[in-house]
């Protein structure tokens, strides 16, 4: 393949987040469904589901949803066939900025949420997830794509602030630029809309991109960006597979 730059989805295929973002989601879900007095409860398994649906890449939108339905009392098996992408006037609602804000302390922790959102947080003395994620690239493999002139640049859906959080981590920026990452707040749309990926295609001054997401949302919003892309796990989906990110020379060489 002719290409000038390889950008790269964060979550999943930087950094391994089953024990951040996807235990936040558990956790605030089935602090809510208890508060509602509800004895079920939510599992990774069900997460996965709904975060593998089209329109689900905010893990705000799909604890949201998750608490909705089964508030609802919809059976499990039932959730992929009952749940609706969110609608901007869902996303204004009290309830969902509690349930924002509650996922936040579980994956900021309670010190550094005060930090950032600037007042006190709704749960005190947590411990943030963020601190459990590991890095998932290889130094060797992005050192590789710097000596073949590859620009490199993030499209993630995290916020600004935790995208930097994990890039300086788990040192990594002297890869990837500020100005190359696109986060949460730098696009009018999120995935699977194409916004973002246009929006790093700019300011990265490129022409012949390629994509690496893991998700399904991430492969529409590549097609719809009429960007190659390689998927990172074991479904058949995107215009390349690997299992691992650290194959990655392998269908670029």
């Amino acid at each position: 393949m002719k290409i000038d730059s390889v950008i790269f989805d964060m979550d999943g295929v930087l950094v391994d987040v089953t024990s951040s973002y996807r235990v936040a989601i558990e956790k605030t879900v089935n602090l809510f469904l208890g508060q509602k007095g509800l004895f079920v409860r939510v599992t990774q398994k069900d997460i996965a589901e709904i975060k593998n649906l089209p329109g689900f890449n905010n893990d705000w939108d799909a604890t949201f949803v998750l608490i909705d339905l089964l508030s609802k009392r919809i059976k499990k098996e039932k959730l992929g066939e009952e749940v609706k992408t969110l609608k901007p006037i869902n996303k204004q609602t009290r309830e969902y900025k509690e349930i924002k804000d509650i996922f936040q302390v579980f994956y900021l922790g309670s010190l550094l949420y005060k930090k950032i959102e600037k007042r006190n947080p709704p749960l005190t003395n947590i411990r943030g997830l963020i601190l459990d994620e590991k890095c998932l690239v290889s130094i060797e493999l992005l050192d590789v794509l710097n000596h073949m002139n590859f620009k490199l640049g993030i499209v993630t859906g995290r916020p600004r602030l935790e995208a930097l959080f994990a890039v300086k981590n788990f040192q990594l920026q002297d890869f990837f630029p500020e100005e190359y990452i696109v986060a949460l707040e730098d696009a009018a749309k999120e995935k699977p809309f194409p916004d973002p990926l246009l929006k790093a295609k700019k300011r990265m001054r490129v022409e012949k991109l390629i994509y690496i997401g893991d998700t399904i949302n991430d492969v529409i919003a590549a097609r719809r960006a009429n960007m190659p892309c390689v998927f990172v796990g074991k479904e058949n989906l995107g215009d390349m597979q690997i299992t691992n990110i650290n194959h990655l020379q392998e269908v670029l060489l």
